[in-house]
């Protein structure tokens, strides 16, 4: 019975949402992840410094030029050339003229490019400026670890996987995959569902490629980690539930986890089409 009650407690713990902050303690935190961001810019402890932005992006505060700089300079120093310029635009939105002029720079510097599948990507040259350099050492190692790569890479010649691409400026974004190269107007242009299966501007993939793709992007990414873990602990629930019912004398407690699950397990099995919206509202904000 003990080890059965061991069981219970491990599979049917839910993840508690965290308590609703009031506006003195979401402004403590912003206060507090902002001077996070400083010293460990200062410590060039990059990768510190994208965690607590994202974090202080997720809060419901005002958020200044310097908050966006901190976040573009992560960017920069990670190699994502993407994610760098959306945030400098959007210091520019929030009043930093030359982080416009800068996002405008790069827009002319970089085109956009989309890989999908494991598929080399190599430059003609490799450029010695630290920047471009990064950016692309940063697209060969998502499409090695994840994949798939949503970014912006300098200019120039390339060769991904079977083809040559001349990869120009702007925000027009080139689809490749091993099976051929598409110019996408917008990337939902022609998206459709079947099943497991999408459609996507004449590409098939399927539901692990879509999820690949989504998780380019910060905010869809962290949707699917969200439903993902409600997935879990909603089978957790269930699991615990039947152990409840059937070994302890538990049964009043057994359907309460039981039912608790259901909604938890539905929003967990959405995650996909939410994230989707989310990364089409991301896409569409950064195409400017």
């Amino acid at each position: 019975m003990q080890a059965a009650l061991a069981v219970f407690l491990a599979a049917g713990t839910v993840v508690a949402a965290p308590a609703e902050m009031t506006t003195e303690e979401v402004e403590a935190e912003a206060r507090r992840l902002r001077q996070g961001m400083r010293s460990l810019s200062q410590k060039n402890a990059w990768k510190g410094v994208e965690s607590k932005y994202d974090d202080l992006m997720a809060l419901p505060v005002e958020h200044t030029p310097a908050d966006h700089r901190f976040g573009a300079d992560a960017a920069r120093a990670l190699g994502s050339a993407l994610e760098r310029r959306d945030r400098l635009v959007a210091a520019g939105e929030a009043g930093e003229v030359e982080a416009q002029n800068e996002a405008a720079q790069l827009s002319d510097a970089y085109g956009r490019l989309y890989v999908l599948g494991n598929l080399p990507v190599a430059p003609a040259t490799m450029p010695f400026d630290p920047d471009p350099r990064r950016s692309i050492v940063y697209a060969q190692d998502s499409v090695k670890g994840g994949n798939t790569f949503w970014g912006m890479l300098p200019v120039g010649d390339y060769t991904v996987g079977p083809h040559s691409v001349q990869l120009q400026s702007g925000l027009t974004p080139l689809l490749i995959t091993r099976d051929g190269i598409t110019k996408l107007k917008d990337p939902f242009d022609k998206i459709g569902e079947s099943g497991d299966l999408w459609t996507w501007n004449g590409v098939d993939i399927d539901n692990a490629q879509l999820r690949a793709i989504l998780r380019t992007r910060r905010t869809s990414a962290s949707i699917l980690e969200a439903a993902d873990r409600a997935r879990v602990t909603a089978l957790g629930m269930l699991v615990g539930g039947v152990v409840t019912y059937f070994v302890l004398p538990l049964q009043p407690l057994s359907i309460v986890t039981v039912v608790a699950a259901i909604p938890l397990g539905v929003w967990g099995n959405t995650g996909t089409k939410r994230a989707l919206a989310a990364w089409k509202r991301d896409w569409a904000a950064s195409a400017y």
